[in-house]
């Protein structure tokens, strides 16, 4: 920690989901737009997000195709 603090001024932890890579920022304007609600229809659940995703052959930022409702929550709450 003390040699990223003199290198670069600061030292952070991990960065957001979408905040440094495009193809992430991709991927969370994705997860938003289906999760928006559609005129008559309801919101897609957490649940249908991360199966949507993996049906698209979306991968996760370690690289595996195994996207949880938890992850979809936490990538729209941050």
């Amino acid at each position: 920690r003390k040699v990223l603090r003199a290198k670069n001024g600061k030292c952070e932890g991990r960065k957001k989901f979408g905040e440094e890579d495009p193809q992430e920022k991709e991927i969370v304007d994705l997860i938003k737009s289906l999760r928006r609600k559609k005129p008559k229809q309801k919101r897609m659940t957490y649940q249908q997000i991360a199966d949507e995703l993996i049906r698209r052959k979306i991968h996760t930022r370690n690289g595996k195709y195994s996207w949880t409702p938890t992850a979809v929550r936490r990538i729209l709450v941050s």
